[in-house]
């Protein structure tokens, strides 16, 4: 097991434990909490409890005080009642005397009339009638009498219920003055338990509280000793990543030296006994064109044959394209640069034909997507109207006089996809930076606009190369 992997693993471990502290943390955490809000819902409820009692002694309070009005009342009604009883009997004794005077008057005048009947015939009869309406109004004010009587036993009757009635509410009173102490007991019992229940809660929180803090402090000694060794290994960890990082970066740097001399030795073997390649001096190092680009460049124009090509930037793959023209005729090649000391200088080791120019253009400065970036000024201005079959993008230079590269270089390439023949071929170098993958990304996506088809293809040497081919120079992208 590689070291890699052991430490890997001991962190997979460190993890586990860390994870199993942190999830036992978190239950008590939990469980801490559960058990303060139950505190809080008990308390809360204890004040609603003492609420109700307070509400309970308002209300009896006011009990008192409505017992005390129909006390009030009973006595009130009971003395009303002892006077109608009163007045009842006197009246009584009154008509009883008035019935007893008016039987003596009766007979009074009973004999009275004989009396008189004996001395005077001629009143008779008018004494008659007087005793006969006499005897009427007696026997009216006698039906008076007992009609009174009736009345009189119908109002003791009416006091007898009334009394009854207020019996039996002294009696509900009663009933409900016992169960307001019966009630008044059980809060009693229910407040006093509340308070034992709530002071043994208060207790059992108190441990559970101590012991949860000796648990977490335990928790965060043995967390605090796992977070140390975890930076130790993560430390250790980002050091390895660091060292194989660079030997990823010696690596691909030893296999980009391998891929580039198969190149050079395959294009040494490509060029050989070539009918139009003679003078065979390239110096293929820093940033000049590297072998896998000189020998995908000697393929395409000893095979494909192009006849209009543009080549932007001056260099060691001009020495394949200035050859070439001069051997096929038919053939047109126009090379830009931005440097005219340089064109003066290395122009002196090229052959040249009148199918062969070399123009200086200025670089200028533009901003794309918040980025600096460098390119051809008026470039499409400068080129004639004959469609390209072939161009080689190698310039300007794809960083800024600061150093700093640049996150769109050699734009120029999206202003001439108009100048472009029905069947082309793209070479871009330097496909192994950024800033050039950039520019390939917008140049596809411009000819996606135009619904051009098209084959895309990288090349890796020592530097990267990317290419576009119509779909009749696929077999390029099998070199």
């Amino acid at each position: 097991m590689s070291f890699i992997d052991n430490m890997k693993e001991k962190i997979i471990t460190s993890s586990n434990s860390y994870q199993f502290y942190k999830d036992n943390y978190k239950k008590l955490v939990s469980q801490n909490t559960d058990n303060k809000k139950l505190i809080k819902t008990l308390q809360k409820e204890n004040k609603n409890l003492h609420r109700i009692n307070e509400e309970l002694k308002e209300s009896d309070n006011q009990y008192k005080n409505i017992k005390e009005d129909i006390n009030a009342l009973s006595d009130k009604i009971n003395d009303n009642f002892n006077i109608i009883n009163q007045n009842n009997n006197e009246l009584s004794e009154n008509i009883n005397k008035i019935k007893d005077n008016i039987r003596t008057n009766s007979l009074l005048i009973q004999d009275d009339i004989e009396v008189m009947t004996e001395s005077s015939d001629k009143n008779n009869s008018e004494l008659k009638n007087t005793i006969t309406n006499l005897n009427d109004n007696f026997q009216g004010f006698s039906q008076g009498i007992e009609s009174f009587d009736k009345n009189t036993s119908e109002l003791k009757e009416v006091i007898n219920n009334l009394n009854d009635s207020f019996n039996d509410f002294s009696q509900d009173i009663k009933s409900i003055d016992k169960s307001t102490s019966d009630l008044k007991d059980t809060i009693t019992n229910l407040d006093g338990n509340f308070k034992e229940f709530s002071q043994d809660m208060t207790t059992k929180d108190n441990l559970a509280e101590n012991d949860l803090n000796d648990r977490l402090d335990c928790i965060n000694e043995n967390v605090e000793d796992l977070e140390a060794k975890f930076r130790i290994f993560h430390s250790n960890i980002q050091e390895s990543q660091n060292n194989l990082e660079q030997y990823k970066g010696t690596y691909n740097d030893i296999l980009r030296r391998i891929r580039e001399v198969n190149y050079g030795l395959v294009f040494n073997d490509t060029i050989k006994n070539s009918s139009w390649l003679h003078n065979e001096n390239f110096s293929s190092n820093n940033g000049a064109a590297n072998y896998s680009f000189l020998y995908l460049l000697y393929r395409i124009l000893n095979e494909v044959k192009p006849s209009n090509i543009l080549e932007l930037g001056l260099g060691q793959s001009s020495k394949l394209t200035t050859q070439y023209t001069n051997k096929f005729t038919h053939s047109k090649l126009t090379i830009i640069d931005q440097d005219k000391t340089w064109i003066e200088n290395f122009s002196k080791n090229l052959d040249f034909c009148k199918n062969i120019s070399i123009k200086y253009v200025e670089v200028e400065e533009f901003e794309y997507n918040n980025t600096t970036n460098t390119r051809y000024r008026d470039l499409e201005e400068k080129l004639s109207d004959n469609k390209l079959d072939l161009v080689i993008i190698d310039g300007p230079t794809g960083f800024l006089p600061s150093g700093e590269f640049q996150s769109y270089p050699r734009s120029n390439i999206l202003t001439l996809i108009d100048k472009l023949d029905d069947e082309f071929i793209i070479i871009l170098d330097d496909y192994d930076r950024t800033g050039e993958q950039n520019t390939m990304k917008n140049l596809q996506e411009k000819l996606d606009e135009k619904g051009i088809e098209y084959t895309f293809k990288a090349f890796y040497g020592l530097k990267n190369q990317g290419i576009i081919c119509t779909p009749k120079y696929d077999f390029i992208t099998w070199f």
